[in-house]
C-alpha cells in the first residue's frame, strides 16, 4: 500500500477536527489556489464568479502560527513575508532521486504540499505555502471556507455585486453618449448630402450615392461609375473610372471614398462575468455606400 493512501485516510479523520487540534505533522484537505490569488476577494471571484471551482489539495502541516484575532491574513497574500518553513511539495512515495521528468502519472498523484496554518483564537485559519519563496506565494483555504468566512464572503459578493452594477452603469452611459454622436453626425450629414439614399440595398442605389458623393466632394471632376453584383451574393462591385487624374489624385479619391464604405459598431453592452454580451447594430454615419447586409467593393482607375 502506498503511505500517500494511508495519508489521505489520516485527512479524512481530520477533516473533522477544529483548529484548535491541529497539530504539526497533521495530514488536511484544503481548498486550494487555481493559480496565484492575491488575496480572498481574487478566490473567490475565480471559484464563484467565474466558476472555476476549487482544486481539492491533501497537505502537511510543517508549522503552526497563531495569530490574534484582529490579524488580517486575507489580503496582500503576495507582499507578506514567508513563515519560517517555506513550503514545497513533497512525496513519500517516490525515490528522491529520480528525476523529475521520468516521473509518471502515478508518481504525481503520490504528491502532498508542505502548508504552514495560520490560525486565529475563534478558528478561522488558512495554510500557506511558499513553495520556496520568500513570500505567500500559495494560499490554502478550509474545504468549509464558505462557513467558516461566512461574513467575509458576504462581504466580498456585495463589493462585487457593487463593482459589477458600477462597470455596467458606465457602459451605458458609454453607449448612450457613442449613439448620440452618431446621430448628431448622421443629422449633420443628411444636410450636407442632401439625395443621397440612406443604406442602399442594390447596385444601382450605391452606384448613384458614389456620383452624388463625388460630385459634391470633387467638383469639376469627370468620372464614370459601373456596378454589378458580385460573386458573393451579398456584395456589390463598383467600378470608378476617373478621367485626366494623376495616380496621386486618384488615391486621393479613392481613400476619401474608402472612409464611407466601414461600418462602425455602435458598442456593446454587457455585464461583466455573466458571458451573455448584448451586440448593439453595426452601423456607419448614413451608410451611403451600402449597409451591413449589403457591401460594397469599391476599385478606381484612371483613363
Amino acid at each position: 500500500m502506498r503511505k500517500v493512501d494511508e495519508y489521505s485516510k489520516q485527512a479524512d479523520v481530520n477533516s473533522r477536527k477544529s483548529a484548535h487540534e491541529f497539530q504539526i505533522g497533521d495530514f488536511i484537505n484544503t481548498a486550494t489556489a487555481c493559480g496565484k490569488d492575491v488575496n480572498f476577494y481574487d478566490f473567490i471571484d475565480a471559484r464563484e464568479n467565474w466558476h472555476m471551482g476549487s482544486i481539492a489539495r491533501m497537505c502537511k502541516i510543517v508549522d503552526i502560527v497563531d495569530v490574534p484575532e484582529d490579524e488580517d491574513f486575507l489580503t496582500n497574500w503576495m507582499s507578506k513575508p514567508a513563515p519560517s518553513h517555506t513550503g514545497g511539495s513533497q512525496s513519500d512515495d517516490v525515490d528522491e532521486n529520480k528525476a523529475m521528468y521520468s516521473l509518471t502519472k502515478e508518481d504525481y498523484e503520490t504528491f502532498f504540499d508542505l502548508i504552514t496554518v495560520f490560525r486565529k483564537p475563534s478558528g478561522k485559519w488558512i495554510g500557506v505555502d511558499c513553495q520556496g519563496y520568500d513570500y505567500w506565494r500559495y494560499v490554502h483555504m478550509p474545504v468549509n471556507y464558505g462557513v467558516l468566512f461566512s461574513e467575509e464572503r458576504e462581504a466580498v459578493l456585495a463589493e462585487m455585486a457593487r463593482i459589477k452594477a458600477e462597470k455596467k452603469a458606465e457602459r451605458m452611459q458609454e453607449l448612450a453618449s457613442h449613439l448620440k454622436a452618431l446621430d448628431d453626425r448622421e443629422n449633420e450629414l443628411k444636410i450636407k448630402y442632401q439625395g443621397l439614399i440612406l443604406n442602399p440595398t442594390n447596385g444601382s442605389q450605391m452606384s448613384g450615392n458614389v456620383r452624388k458623393f463625388l460630385a459634391i466632394e470633387f467638383p469639376g471632376e469627370k468620372f464614370k461609375v459601373t456596378a454589378r453584383k458580385s460573386y458573393w451574393g451579398d456584395e456589390y462591385d463598383v467600378e470608378v473610372t476617373l478621367f485626366g487624374c494623376s495616380t496621386e489624385k486618384v488615391n486621393e479619391i479613392a481613400n476619401r471614398c474608402r472612409i464611407w464604405s466601414d461600418t462602425m459598431p455602435v458598442g456593446r453592452e454587457y455585464d461583466d462575468g455573466d458571458g451573455n454580451g448584448k451586440y448593439e447594430p453595426r452601423r456607419c454615419p448614413m451608410a451611403i455606400f451600402g449597409n451591413v447586409r449589403s457591401y460594397i467593393s469599391l476599385q478606381f482607375k484612371a483613363e
